[in-house]
Parts: structure tokens; C-alpha cells; sequence
């Protein structure tokens, strides 16, 4: 499954119901999807949705492996911080908890998008006490094959000498 930033409820549930998770960060990054960003509920109730993002630098054609920052991640780190900081305000009952997580998630040196990806799903994984195995794909130095889109699970569970592969109904 490809790395995002503080992923749907799904994919915590679908890694802790299988016994290894590859981190799929060798595929083409996609603009405008869900990998450097999120919503949570705006503060203002006559707005649904406020984004926290990890800016990226040019992108186009790079694999999520290959991105970095546009800005130190400290910076958009006490950004994100200061977007949750009207819940503290508004006396959200989990909000410590929820800010020391965040906190947890980028607290990481490296601004390369991946690397902060992959950190925050073993902060969350930790926090959720899954005990999933976790591997990242671009670390197994292999070279894919693949014929049509879609093949890319089938070779990495080829290579893995997986005995069956579990997606999500709709999934990729």
C-alpha cells in the first residue's frame, strides 16, 4: 500500500489484519491525492474540512520516494501544530494527546517525503499497538516487472513468497 499522510481508518485496520505491510513508495507520486495531505474538521461549523499538508518541492513524474520538502519540516511542523491549536481553545478532549502524536510523527531529521511517511505509520502503528511487520519496497532492491497497472502487488508477493495477498474490495 502506498505511504500517506496520517492515513483513513482502513489502513490501520487492513495492517493490523495481515502479518506483513509493504510500504509501496517506489510508484509515481500523484498529485492532488491523499500522500502529503489530510483534512480534519474546521474549526468554524460553517465549514466542514481544513487541510494540513506537507508542501512538496516540484514533483511531476517522481515516484514518492524521490520527493522532498519545499520547507524545513520544523517549519511545517509548528504549522500544522498552530492549525490544531483552536482545539486546545475549544477544549478538545483528546487535543494533548493528539498534538503530542503529531509531534511524535515529524519528529524525524530528514525532509524527504518518504522517510516522514514511513515514520509517522511506525509512530501510529506503535501507538495503535499493531505488531504488524513492516517493510518499505524501495528497500528490497528489486526490480518489478511490470505488464499492465496493477501487477505491482502481484510481483512483490511473487517476490516475498507470499501465500496470499489481502486488498481492500475496490483497492488497487
Amino acid at each position: 500500500m502506498q505511504p500517506y499522510f496520517f492515513p483513513y481508518i482502513g489502513y490501520w485496520q487492513l495492517l493490523n489484519y495481515v502479518d506483513l505491510w509493504v510500504i509501496f513508495d517506489d510508484i509515481q507520486y500523484i498529485r492532488h491525492g491523499w500522500i502529503n495531505r489530510n483534512r480534519i474538521l474546521h474549526f468554524d461549523k460553517n465549514k466542514e474540512f481544513n487541510y494540513v499538508n506537507l508542501p512538496l518541492e516540484k514533483s511531476s513524474f517522481k515516484k514518492i520516494n524521490e520527493i522532498y520538502l519545499s520547507e524545513n519540516l520544523e517549519k511545517v511542523k509548528k504549522r500544522i501544530i498552530s492549525q490544531l491549536s483552536v482545539y486546545k481553545y475549544k477544549k478538545a478532549p483528546y487535543y494533548k494527546l493528539t498534538v503530542d502524536l503529531v509531534n511524535s510523527c515529524l519528529d524525524i531529521n530528514s525532509n524527504k517525503l518518504s522517510d516522514i511517511l514511513i515514520n509517522t505509520i511506525y509512530q501510529l502503528s506503535a501507538h495503535l499497538n499493531i505488531k504488524t511487520k513492516i517493510i518499505c519496497q524501495s528497500s528490497l532492491q528489486m526490480d518489478i516487472n511490470i505488464k499492465t497497472p496493477g501487477d505491482w502487488a502481484f510481483e512483490i508477493s511473487k517476490f516475498l513468497n507470499a501465500k496470499e495477498y489481502i486488498n481492500p474490495e475496490g483497492g488497487g
